[in-house]
Formats: C-alpha cells, sequence, structure tokens
C-alpha cells in the first residue's frame, strides 16, 4: 500500500510540474507513455485511433519501455566509464523503481522479470535462452495468464522470439528491401502471429496498417518516451532543463499523433473479422506449433498430423454442439 501511495504520489509530482510545459490535451498522453494510468483522461478520438492502428500497446509500460531504460542506463554507464558490474546493480534498481511507479501491473512485471534476468545472465556471461526467460515470468505469476494484457503481452513477445528471425530472413531475400525495413516488418509481423487469436477473440476486429503504424509512429513515440524519462530525472534537479527536454518531446509527440491520426482514417483501416470461437482458437495455435517445431517431429509427423486433425474434428464438433443461432 505504502509503495502504491509513493507511486501515485510521485506521478501527481510530475504530472503538475509537466503542465507548464505541456499542451494539456497531450500532457495525459505523454503520462500514459511513460507510466501508464492515464487513460481516462485521453481524449476518446486518441484512443481510437491507437486502437485502429494497432499500436495500442504502447500505451500501457512493457517490454519496449524497460528495453529503453536499460539500454539508456547501460550507455550512461559505458559513457561513464564504468565497468558492468557496476552499472547492473543500479541499473536492476532503478528498473524496480520504474515498475513500481508504474502500477506493477501485469506487463510491467514481466518485462521487468525478462529484463532483470537476461541482464544478469550477460554479467554472469551464462548462456541463456530468451524463450526460457519469457517461461520463468510466466511460471512467477501464474494467476496473471487469467489477465487480458498479461496475455498480449506474453504472447508478442513469443512471437518476437520465435518469428522474427525466420521472418527478416525470408524479407532479406527479395533483396529490394532496405535492411531496416524490413528488420521493421518482421518485428511487427512477428509480435501479431500469436497475439492474433487473442485479439479476434476479445475485440472482434484486427488493425491492418499494423506495419506503417509499428514503422513511422512508433519510433517518434519511443523518443518521446526517452525525452519524458529524462525530463522527469532533471525534474529532481533542474526544473529549467526539464522544461526544455519537455518541449521537444512535446513536439514529437504532436507529430506521432497527428502521423496515427492519418494513418487510422485510412480505408478499411480496422478489419471487422467477428469473433474467434475457443475451438478457433485452439486449432491455430496447434497449427503454429506444428509450424514451429516441425523439424523436431519429422519423425513423428505421421501420428502428429493425425493427432491435430482427429482432436481439431473433436473440437469443431464440439463448437457445432454447443453453439447458439
Amino acid at each position: 500500500y505504502r509503495v502504491t501511495r509513493w507511486a501515485e504520489t510521485m506521478r501527481e509530482r510530475l504530472a503538475c510540474s509537466f503542465a507548464s510545459y505541456m499542451d494539456p490535451v497531450r500532457l495525459p498522453v505523454l503520462m500514459t507513455l511513460l507510466f501508464g494510468g492515464h487513460y481516462s483522461e485521453i481524449p476518446k478520438d486518441i484512443i481510437h485511433s491507437f486502437s485502429v492502428t494497432g499500436i495500442i500497446h504502447i500505451l500501457s509500460v512493457s517490454g519496449s519501455h524497460i528495453a529503453l531504460l536499460f539500454g539508456f542506463l547501460y550507455f550512461l554507464g559505458k559513457w561513464l566509464g564504468l565497468s558492468m558490474k557496476v552499472t547492473v546493480v543500479p541499473a536492476v534498481l532503478l528498473v524496480l523503481v520504474y515498475a513500481a511507479m508504474s502500477g506493477f501491473v501485469p506487463p510491467v512485471i514481466r518485462a521487468s522479470l525478462m529484463g532483470i534476468l537476461a541482464v544478469i545472465g550477460v554479467l554472469l556471461e551464462r548462456g541463456r535462452t530468451a524463450l526460457n526467460l519469457l517461461g520463468t515470468a510466466v511460471a512467477g505469476n501464474p494467476y496473471f495468464l487469467f489477465d487480458i494484457s498479461f496475455q498480449l503481452s506474453v504472447c508478442a513477445s513469443a512471437g518476437i522470439l520465435l518469428f522474427y528471425e525466420p521472418l527478416r530472413h525470408a524479407l532479406a531475400l527479395l533483396g529490394k528491401i532496405p535492411p531496416r525495413i524490413c528488420e521493421g516488418c518482421a518485428l511487427s509481423t512477428a509480435a501479431q502471429i500469436l497475439v492474433l487469436p487473442i485479439i479476434l477473440y476479445n475485440f472482434h476486429s484486427f488493425p491492418l496498417y499494423f506495419i506503417p503504424a509499428n514503422l513511422i509512429v512508433v519510433p517518434l513515440l519511443e523518443w518521446v518516451i526517452i525525452g519524458g524519462l529524462l525530463a522527469a530525472l532533471s525534474s529532481f534537479l533542474l526544473m529549467p532543463l526539464a522544461g526544455g527536454i519537455l518541449q521537444f518531446a512535446d513536439y514529437f509527440l504532436w507529430a506521432a499523433l497527428r502521423l496515427n491520426g492519418f494513418i487510422s482514417s485510412l480505408p478499411e483501416a480496422s478489419f471487422e473479422a467477428g469473433s474467434l470461437s475457443l475451438a478457433e482458437g485452439i486449432l491455430y495455435y496447434i497449427g503454429v506449433a506444428v509450424f514451429c517445431f516441425k523439424r523436431k517431429w519429422e519423425r513423428k509427423g505421421k501420428y502428429l498430423l493425425a493427432g491435430v486433425i482427429f482432436a481439431g474434428a473433436i473440437l469443431l464438433l464440439a463448437e457445432w454442439a454447443v453453439r447458439r443461432e
């Protein structure tokens, strides 16, 4: 309770300090980008545009925020001439403080655990697998499996770990796409593969322009997040410096919101696909699993295929039997 109250007090203090330097409409957006939780204060048209373009996840503190914070602290320590061992301890502590200020919501806990375990693995020079870190984060929070934001966070992370490299390699073979564009397209698509059933099951629509939104709008918003975090740190030392940083961040935020609004207004920006049933979702994941691990299952492929077909038939029959008109 004391940690929660402290976090709320700190967020309110920062919002009051930032108010003098930012547009009042964009201030709640910045605070949500930094710490989450200000969704009711953001205009509905902005929330809708983020939902339509499929980048509403950036309004929830998650892996990208933790990665940006760890990366900034790492390069700061390197610039100051500090060793990795000296940098890790304050970096982990600052990440925990940031997670507390973000309210310890499920995506923050998942991202913080994965980030801290990864950094400790680098420090100890131990062999590590990102999927194992993700599994550890999930196993440490079993009750969060019922939370939609946690499901989306975990599935997006798993999708990136499983499909990013194959997609990037496939796009690179085309030869006409710049490497940065290949990486961005592969990353955006990989993150969507495993979250697709959850999105359709809960929200019944799918964003069609998520790739341009991730390539154009998200980088601007990441600079806004970096500027906001720098301003938050500077506000405790020199408020005029924080104000100057905020004004630059406000320009980036204005541009990002305008671009995102334009993309969301394009024809058929959101594909209304209808609801995906539980049985169809299970079949989708079975198909993805077969595709991912087919090399390990080559010897037992015939039996596996027969089992998948049988399980799929049972699921579809059961769904047909209980489905209402």
